[in-house]
């Protein structure tokens, strides 16, 4: 039996990390500001804490902390490009590998104690039965990750 591994460019890396980033607390202690606290959980902080940005900011985290939320930024990833990739997706139809990948962030969401939300349209909650899709949309200053309830999604852009 052959097993794949998928290894992610530089650049992908990158970009899953800029998606754990855009995840930051609101609030943050001056502990976790200065690295000696895990920015998310909060828990001190000893050898084994993951620099999360070294040489610009002193976050830190627990590795539970920052693989929980690598698990979200991946299974988004997977999700999204998936969609954009995919005829089937693009048709409008329905497609088993994206409601598998869906599936997968959604898991990672509830790892994080989240729920998937219409962020590109009506802001309310999606339900794992909605029919949805994980879409980028542009913020002030940077693109942003999210979901979309598809009816609230403009039919001239790609699903």
């Amino acid at each position: 039996m052959n097993a794949s591994v998928s290894v992610l460019s530089a650049e992908d890396q990158g970009w899953v990390h800029d998606l754990v980033m855009l995840r930051l607390p609101e609030r943050i202690t001056v502990e976790a500001r200065t690295g000696q606290d895990c920015l998310w959980c909060l828990a001190p902080l000893d050898t084994t804490g993951i620099d999360l940005e070294p040489g610009v900011t002193r976050f830190r985290s627990c590795a539970v902390c920052y693989l929980t939320r690598l698990a979200w930024a991946i299974t988004w990833r997977d999700w999204h490009t998936h969609i954009l990739a995919c005829d089937t997706c693009q048709r409008g139809e329905n497609c088993m590998t994206a409601r598998g990948r869906r599936a997968q962030n959604e898991k990672a969401c509830a790892a994080l104690g989240e729920t998937l939300s219409c962020t590109a349209g009506c802001l309310l909650p999606i339900d794992s039965s909605d029919q949805a899709v994980a879409v980028v949309w542009d913020g002030l200053t940077h693109s942003y990750p999210g979901y979309a309830h598809t009816a609230c999604f403009p039919a001239e852009v790609p699903r």
